[in-house]
């Protein structure tokens, strides 16, 4: 029985030195390498979704930045407009009062006749002017 035991043990010892000579064999084989390669582009992959998703991050927040000034340029040249076109208005007010103030301001004694507050139009025959009188 002991010698039994032995070669037991002497064929687990063969077979765990042949194991061991296996495992090198894989370690530095073809599949071992690829098995490496794979896991080495697994990272890779990974790494450059990280990238790619803080690109597009960076990307949506420069859009919304970028529209967010074009609104502001929208509004601030509305903005100048309005004021250029109410200042416009104002002065066409003013020359509008003024005009009306020097109408109304006219005395009695400019008018030459009664019917110098009419305007009359002649053609002139030679030249097509129009006379006012």
């Amino acid at each position: 029985m002991v010698n039994v035991i032995q070669k037991l043990s002497n064929g687990v010892d063969i077979s765990r030195s042949e194991l061991k000579s296996v495992r090198q064999l894989n370690k530095y084989s073809e599949i071992s390498i690829l098995e490496d390669n794979i896991k080495d582009l697994e990272r890779r992959n990974v790494e450059l979704d990280l990238e790619i998703s803080e690109y597009t991050g960076t990307t949506e927040m420069f859009k919304q930045m970028i529209n967010e000034l074009k609104n502001e340029n929208k509004t601030i040249r509305r903005e100048e407009v309005r004021m250029v076109v109410e200042e416009n208005n104002r002065k066409i007010l003013d020359e509008i009062k003024l005009r009306g103030n020097a109408i109304n301001t006219v005395q009695f004694s400019q008018i030459v006749d009664n019917n110098a507050g009419f305007l009359f139009c002649l053609f002139h025959r030679r030249r097509g002017r129009v006379l006012y009188y």
